[in-house]
């Protein structure tokens, strides 16, 4: 699905209703969702994928470490 970052903050609240179900929708039965028009700038958001792109390309043992189980904060 893909989202528009304007609602919340510009839409009637019939709108941001639905963009809040379809949000939900998103996350729980498709599990991504594109977001149009977040004002995020294009050089970011591709040093963000290629971060991305460089982390899953590490060996499994690598991205491991990372685990939620290895931070001071899991507490479950």
């Amino acid at each position: 699905p893909v989202l528009d970052a304007r609602v919340p903050a510009a839409g009637t609240a019939a709108e941001r209703r639905a963009f809040n179900e379809q949000l939900r929708t998103a996350c729980y039965e498709t599990g991504a969702f594109y977001l149009r028009h977040h004002g995020i700038a294009d050089g970011l958001c591709r040093a963000a994928l290629a971060g991305a792109e460089r982390f899953f390309a590490l060996p499994a043992e690598s991205k491991a470490r990372c685990g939620i189980r290895h931070s001071k904060r899991f507490r479950g």
